[in-house]
């Protein structure tokens, strides 16, 4: 017998019941967690926190209720939870647990502060601006990114681009060119995702195939050449997110089609480990494989700690630990990490010469997890997170006005992107795609602002560029075509 539908209305009301129960959750476990310094109930109200977010937004999925923050939330839930399984295997196995990778522990404590007090403030801003007229004034004043294809143009045209893209992006010229190479690097991830929502709006079987196989394609080159592991996984979130979002529901993520992706993820998540054993040292493509296969071969035996490798990587108690002891050796930093902002916005074409920013290369070497090389370059780079950053230079002040300001300057740009209201936009697809993958790593640096600006002015001069070409099209049209008209008249 076949099941009813659930109505979207009980899913939503649904969804508000559990949101208040977490957000009760989160205080029952924040409360005495801030008061007794107990960092395990502090990483537990951070994963209620962030779940009630992302689960009061899913339901109301159809609503266009999705937006960075949602994505934010999920993210900074598996964090906490992460974190506190952490807190845990420290205090039971001590330095024999996984999560001891460079933890200071005397300020285990400090780090999920930290982050509970940092991701609650970044969603506080996020949500203010939206709703404060004051915000909103404020967003309806900044240029909306428009545009507009047709869709035999968007598939096969951005098809084409999306597959030239990838070798393009692997060319050493392309490193140079600062923002623009990283655009052209999100080429291939961003037509998926537009060709994905196009498909499910569409429901078109075609279009999801076409984005289905871009993803498949997009991943295993990833596998091949890049250097982050999360490179791997991007299309896959872009060709799922799309549907979800196209479709305006979860259901679409049970088509058979799509196990081949499930697979790629399970197999992702499994290989965690080894590819992060060989990334620096196990070359790329052929060679790449190669060692893939001995590594994994040689490190067999070790299958329990690479097991729990994914979740270690998910945690930022290592990190965030490590600023609570670089303050307390060296003081506040006053903004000194921030001095990028001086020259950032200079474009690379005009300054060649200008200074990379690489603010986590330094945070490693400052804390010992780097060498210096002889050109005066970093072996390593270890994300502060945003408002590890904001305590290292500000202290608790700066974690909470900060991450604050950095969820509305989120908002403002979201709001340009004219995401849900316009299913035939693909730049404002495409950056609001951007965006929510922004969402879910939020946290990475202070340094994502300047990428923020640039990748937002960079849609908008496309956008611009492409409303200037409509318009001389149509003028030309019409010139074109009164000539025509008068002869046709006997003028």
């Amino acid at each position: 017998m076949r099941q009813p539908k659930t109505s979207p209305k009980l899913v939503a009301a649904g969804a508000i019941r559990t949101h208040r129960v977490l957000i009760w959750l989160a205080l029952i476990a924040g409360a005495p967690g801030a008061f007794e310094e107990s960092a395990l109930l502090l990483s537990v109200a951070v994963t209620c926190v962030g779940l009630a977010v992302a689960v009061r937004d899913i339901g109301r999925l159809r609503r266009g209720a999705l937006t960075p923050i949602t994505f934010f939330c999920a993210a900074l839930a598996i964090t906490g939870f992460a974190n506190a399984v952490g807190v845990h295997s420290l205090s039971e196995v001590g330095a024999q647990s996984p999560f001891d990778l460079y933890v200071a522990r005397d300020y285990v404590f400090l780090a999920c502060a930290i982050m509970a007090v940092g991701g609650t403030a970044i969603v506080a801003g996020f949500e203010a601006a939206r709703r404060l007229r004051s915000w909103r004034i404020v967003a309806k004043a900044l240029p909306r990114i428009r545009s507009r294809v047709s869709d035999r143009s968007l598939i096969y045209g951005g098809g084409a681009v999306a597959i030239l893209s990838l070798f393009v992006s692997s060319l050493p010229v392309t490193n140079e060119l600062g923002t623009v190479s990283a655009l052209i690097g999100l080429v291939p991830v961003l037509t998926i995702f537009t060709v994905s929502r196009l498909g499910a709006v569409r429901r078109s079987r075609r279009l999801m195939s076409i984005a289905l196989v871009l993803a498949l394609l997009a991943a295993v080159h990833a596998a091949l050449f890049a250097y982050l592991r999360a490179e791997i996984l991007f299309p896959i979130f872009a060709l799922l997110i799309g549907l979800v979002v196209g479709s305006r529901s979860l259901r679409i993520l049970r088509r058979r089609s799509l196990i081949a992706v499930y697979l790629a993820i399970a197999l992702f998540a499994a290989s965690f480990a080894t590819l992060g054993r060989i990334r620096s040292t196990g070359g790329e493509g052929q060679s790449r494989v190669t060692a893939f296969r001995t590594e994994s071969a040689a490190s067999a035996s070790d299958s329990g700690r690479d097991n729990a490798a994914l979740l270690v990587r998910l945690s930022s108690l290592n990190q965030l630990s490590q600023i609570g002891l670089l303050v307390e050796r060296t003081g506040y930093l006053h903004g000194s990490t921030l001095g990028y902002l001086g020259f950032a916005f200079v474009p690379r074409f005009l300054w060649p010469a200008k200074p990379k920013i690489a603010k986590g290369a330094w945070f490693a070497y400052e804390i010992g997890q780097a060498v210096m090389r002889p050109d005066g370059t970093y072996g390593n780079s270890i994300n502060m997170t945003v408002p590890g950053e904001l305590y290292l230079n500000f202290g608790w002040p700066g974690v909470f006005v900060g991450s604050f300001l950095f969820g509305v300057i989120l908002a403002l740009f979201w709001s340009t992107a004219l995401f849900w209201s316009d299913d035939s936009n693909p730049l404002g697809t495409a950056f609001g795609f951007y965006l929510l993958w922004i969402g879910v790593s939020l946290v990475a640096d202070l340094q994502i602002i300047v990428t923020l600006v640039a990748m937002y002015l960079l849609f908008l001069a496309a956008s611009l560029a492409l409303f200037s070409l409509s318009r001389n099209h149509r003028g030309i049209s019409r010139r074109v075509s009164m000539p025509e008209v008068a002869a046709a008249e006997g003028l």
